[in-house]
């Protein structure tokens, strides 16, 4: 019953065109539909009809939540850091705290799960996961700080964030899901 493909729907998709059995993971069936799904955005898988090695059925629907997520691979200068601010004091019309604005600057949607930033002493700072929409500014700060930055735009927060010595010759670079520099 787990290959049935009418025992699986995604409402406004459809049912599935192909559903495999895992040989080795019998817990594990993959699905493929014909439909195209649009990225990042809220579906349900809903589930009825499976059985399990006791022949348990599936009753009612059950309704799994899920977000169809493209991982597309930046290409170099597709993200770029747009400004570093090093050293925020004397305060001027910004928060007091060093912030890293980005900008993407390609037309394609990333996904920054694995993404990490880099500064001169080679220390990784991870990216949380976001979507980046296409030619859009973000600024990234400590979590601490995004409040204070939120008025000017979209910001991405870090629980480790680089800091700056301010004497110049500081760099930042971003690196991609595979650790590849894109900027």
């Amino acid at each position: 019953s787990a290959q049935t493909l009418t025992n699986y729907t995604v409402p406004g998709i459809g049912t599935p065109i192909a559903a495999a059995l895992d040989n080795a993971m019998h817990n594990l069936v993959t699905l493929d539909f014909g439909s195209t799904f649009i990225p990042f955005t809220n579906y349900f898988l809903d589930i009825k009809g499976v059985m399990d090695t006791s022949e348990n059925s599936i009753s009612p629907t059950l309704s799994v939540p899920f977000i169809y997520k493209v991982v597309n691979t930046p290409l170099v200068g597709d993200v770029v850091v747009n400004e570093i601010m090093a050293d925020p004091s004397p305060m001027v019309g910004l928060p007091e705290n060093e912030f890293i604005e980005i900008f993407n600057r390609s037309n394609t949607i990333f996904y920054t799960k694995q993404w990490a930033l880099r500064n001169e002493g080679l220390t990784k700072y991870s990216f949380p996961e976001v979507v980046l929409q296409p030619n859009t500014y973000y600024i990234l700060c400590k979590s601490t700080d995004s409040a204070a930055f939120a008025v000017y735009g979209k910001v991405i927060s870090f629980v480790s964030f680089p800091t700056f010595d301010n004497t110049g010759g500081d760099s930042v670079i971003i690196l991609d899901q595979t650790d590849k520099r894109i900027d």
